[in-house]
């Protein structure tokens, strides 16, 4: 029993150290070549829903139609580009009713979404996932934390009986 105990909870920490490794990433994370963005309003619906993940992959050049992601200050903005000036892009999210007020230098820019399959810019709702591990590492390192310990006292109590059972035959007692 105590050993089915040690081996579920590892395995347990494992996925959960997994997981928080996942969520921890921020919210514009690296994957390879393309970024990953956690889509936070709802400034492209219909077609990327808030809560999505977007891949985006930077691109030498852009244009009218792409749906790029750049970086506004501390954050990042996923909308389409509109127009093309000299001064760089002009964008506007698809459910807003204006253009941006900014034009968006091409250094800005992130990348352009990358569909996943067909049409498809991102991964519906899984974006949400993300932000609630995101917002609970803390708790996600103390379970994880826990289990490991348990698991190291069920190996431990395991052997030491193991190891008493083991004096009992060689020294030829028996109960």
């Amino acid at each position: 029993m105590i050993r089915k105990l040690a081996v579920i909870s590892k395995w347990t920490a494992i996925v959960i150290l997994l997981v928080y490794w996942i969520g921890s990433l921020p919210f514009v994370g690296c994957f390879g070549e393309y970024r990953i963005c956690c889509i936070m309003s709802g400034s492209m619906e219909p077609l990327i829903q808030t809560g999505s993940l977007v891949f985006v992959k930077p691109a030498q050049e852009y244009a009218v139609g792409d749906i790029i992601t750049y970086r506004c200050g501390e954050t990042s903005v996923t909308h389409r580009i509109v127009k093309k000036t000299e001064e760089g892009y002009v964008t506007k999210g698809d459910a807003n009713p204006a253009p941006d007020l900014e034009i968006i230098r091409k250094e800005h820019i992130i990348g352009r979404a990358a569909p996943l399959w067909g049409n498809t810019f991102c991964l519906p709702w899984a974006g949400y996932i993300r932000m609630v591990l995101y917002d609970c590492r803390i708790e996600l390192i103390l379970t994880a934390g826990g289990l490991l310990l348990v698991s190291l006292w069920a190996e431990w109590t395991d052997n030491k009986g193991r190891q008493a059972i083991i004096g009992k035959v060689k020294s030829g007692k028996q109960e």
